[in-house]
């Protein structure tokens, strides 16, 4: 057993550490862990702890599994209630998994093996109820000053269209703040024939991102694609002539 590798993968979590050496003595290699797959012990243990649960406060720890952090009103808007602060009260009080990120507690998240074994029983639950949150969470965050996380929530939810505004306003600064590598990662989803012609900013975005980084090949290759996208009168996302 990878002692550090699994350690930090359960968070400290002594019973999670424990369920792992179950499932390495009966496979012979580690659990794996995923927004889709868990090691069946992992999650026995879980469904367990949650089917006690009464229905209304099982059902926000589903809905709410959806967000990598909350606060109660981002989940009052992300999951259309009125009741998240003492929900989130609530499951504090009851341990379960439920960690503070600031000392006012106001923002959490969940234990991630946690929240992984929580948006499976979401999807199974709701297949729907996971994007539709994402996209409510995207437009409160957008509007709470959290573009970031705004341009997280509308990538996850598939919507290309909000995900590309976001990413042309705040890409540069994004960079300029040392976070390349979450631009690469939004760059990697429009890579694609289709949303490059239906997106030309963010080709224009992405040629200066390269340039930047000092990659003339990709920034020529995305500046092309942007050249071939843009139209004369087609308006950028800021509203600004092309």
């Amino acid at each position: 057993l990878d002692n550090l590798a699994t350690n930090r993968r359960v968070e400290g979590w002594a019973a999670g550490l424990y369920l792992c050496g179950l499932a390495m003595r009966e496979t012979g290699s580690l659990p794996e862990f995923g927004d889709t797959h868990s090691d069946r012990f992992v999650s026995d243990y879980f469904e367990a702890e949650t089917a006690r649960l009464p229905e209304a406060q099982l059902n926000f720890l589903r809905e709410s599994s959806a967000l990598i952090r909350m606060c109660p009103e981002l989940c009052d808007a992300a999951l259309s209630r009125g009741d998240s602060r003492d929900m989130l009260e609530s499951i504090e009080g009851s341990n379960l998994f439920l960690a503070p990120l600031d000392h006012e507690r106001v923002w959490f998240r969940y234990h991630d093996l946690f929240r992984a074994a929580l948006l499976r029983q979401l999807e199974k639950s709701d297949a729907s109820a996971r994007n539709r949150i994402w996209r409510s969470a995207s437009e409160w965050c957008e509007a709470h000053g959290s573009a970031d996380d705004a341009l997280r929530y509308a990538l996850a939810a598939g919507d290309d269209d909000r995900s590309a505004r976001l990413l042309c306003t705040i890409g540069i600064p994004l960079y300029q703040l040392g976070r390349a590598s979450m631009i690469e990662e939004c760059l990697a989803r429009f890579d694609d024939p289709v949303l490059i012609t239906k997106h030309p900013a963010v080709s224009v975005m992405a040629a200066f991102f390269h340039t930047l980084s000092g990659r003339p090949f990709q920034a020529e290759r995305w500046a092309d694609a942007a050249v071939r996208g843009l139209h004369e009168d087609d308006p950028l996302p800021d509203g600004s002539p092309n």
